[in-house]
């Protein structure tokens, strides 16, 4: 048996140029838009209701406006959550066991352990954005 391609539509019983015959017929279907393509009007009608269904051209969902911020009130908001984050993270490397009977701390960190040079330079990093956008304000 020899191997190769076989044309699908001589496996329909259609021949060659029956084929192109068809594929050119459909140039008046319209697009997703709903504008023509190609095509007369008459064949736009036959391509479209080939059942009687009319084809939907998709509704888009409208976008909602979204308040938009101040520039101040953005870096008070990115400031205080940034402390935040950096007061957890703290908490979760300096904690202590405090609450277990044999322990002999009274305060839930190792404030001593805590390197105050380091938390100066990380309360100027986050907090310069904020202390710039406060004195570039015109209020």
């Amino acid at each position: 048996m020899p191997s190769g391609r076989r044309n699908a539509a001589s496996r329909n019983g259609q021949a060659k140029t029956q084929t192109n015959f068809t594929m050119s017929s459909n140039n008046g279907i319209r697009s997703n838009s709903g504008e023509r393509t190609a095509g007369s009007g008459a064949d736009d009608k036959k391509s479209e209701e080939p059942c009687g269904i009319k084809a939907l051209v998709p509704k888009h969902v409208p976008i909602p406006i979204v308040p938009v911020d101040g520039h101040l009130s953005f870096e008070a908001l990115s400031l205080v959550v940034s402390i935040i984050a950096t007061s957890l993270q703290m908490l979760n490397l300096y904690r202590t066991v405090w609450w277990l009977p044999h322990s002999y701390n009274n305060y839930s960190m190792n404030f001593y352990l805590i390197d105050p040079y380091l938390l100066i330079f990380i309360i100027t990093m986050v907090a310069r954005q904020f202390i710039y956008s406060l004195l570039s304000s015109n209020y």
